[in-house]
């Protein structure tokens, strides 16, 4: 089994710092190889999160982004609704899709 390829959201900060992670309302994190979501407990005013393009199975670690509006999510593997998209009560956009092209990649 493959190592895990955790997130990472404080190293997209320009400065990691209480201040910025307060300020951060967008983040992209796509494209990164990222198996797992971890670190976002502080990131509670993020708005918009771009995970897309990574390996995910699941959404998890995100309970704390309250106010978290837009999701792009699209282009893992999620094969579950469940653990963070069930609190993610202010979402409007959600984006779970998967491409064909992004499918013939991994077969």
């Amino acid at each position: 089994m493959a190592d895990a390829v955790l997130s990472r959201p404080m190293d997209e900060l320009a400065v990691a710092n209480a201040k910025y992670v307060k300020e951060c309302t967008e983040l992209y994190l796509g494209q990164k190889g990222i198996t797992e979501l971890d670190g976002f407990e502080p990131f509670q005013n993020l708005e918009t999160l771009w995970i897309n393009g990574n390996q995910l199975e699941y959404i998890d670690d995100l309970d704390d982004c309250i106010r978290l509006h837009h999701l792009y999510a699209h282009d893992n593997r999620i094969n579950t609704l469940e653990g963070s998209l069930t609190v993610l009560k202010n979402l409007r956009t959600l984006n779970l899709s998967v491409s064909y092209t992004h499918l013939r990649a991994h077969e």
